[in-house]
């Protein structure tokens, strides 16, 4: 008994942390990526420094939310991982990928492909994987002019790609790092059966790319 409390407590534990990274670090992330551009285009264009600044009072928003959310679940108003920005991708896989991409900046380009219908755990955990990948692209590599997004359905499995065309070099963000970007994402897809990989691109930019089951992982 002792032993699948203290299991149950160790699932929480990681859930509430994979969602306090996911959620709320991409967000801020995002303000301080989003701020930083700010203030180098100030001087020369006012009207991009303006919008910029509308996307940081968006981003702050939904990390309240967020946030919000997350206290509601460890107080045991919810279950840990079921906020509403976890359940996202659920539905339209598609919509929410434009949605992130467009929320992202001109830098991303998107290429969606889905032939097949993508179960919710599926479509979640690829939302994450594109959300993590072109946050750790703004944090690694502020000398990348494009992050392109691919996500396909090919067969058997759901395929995601995400490269940006920066130095290689990662580097160090503002305000450090965490470092368990790679290692949530690579549970996420490991825990459904799916195939991870993460590195540099020859010659110069970064890729993360996975390969996720359509069909359900067999119990046995």
């Amino acid at each position: 008994m002792e032993s699948a409390v203290e299991q149950a407590q160790q699932a929480e534990r990681l859930a509430l942390a994979r969602e306090l990274h996911d959620v709320v670090a991409h967000h801020v992330t995002g303000i301080v990526v989003q701020a930083q551009a700010a203030q180098m285009v100030a001087a020369q264009k006012p009207e991009a420094a303006v919008e910029a600044m509308e996307r940081i009072a968006g981003s702050g928003t939904e990390a309240l939310v967020a946030m919000r959310r997350l206290v509601a679940s460890m107080r045991g108003a919810e279950p840990a991982g079921t906020s509403g920005a976890t359940e996202q991708a659920t539905t339209d896989l598609a919509a929410d990928l434009t949605a992130l991409a467009e929320g992202a900046g001109p830098k991303v380009s998107l290429r969606v492909e889905l032939d097949q219908e993508v179960p919710q755990e599926v479509a979640r955990s690829a939302l994450r994987l594109v959300q993590e990948s072109v946050t750790n692209a703004g944090k690694h590599a502020p000398d990348a002019t494009e992050i392109q997004v691919v996500v396909r359905s090919p067969q058997e499995h759901v395929h995601i790609r995400v490269t940006d065309n920066g130095s290689g070099s990662r580097a160090a963000p503002a305000g450090g790092s965490g470092g368990y970007g790679l290692v949530g994402m690579r549970e996420r897809i490991e825990l459904l059966g799916g195939r991870f990989s993460a590195g540099p691109v020859p010659g110069a930019g970064w890729r993360v790319e996975a390969w996720l089951p359509l069909a359900e992982r067999d119990a046995g």
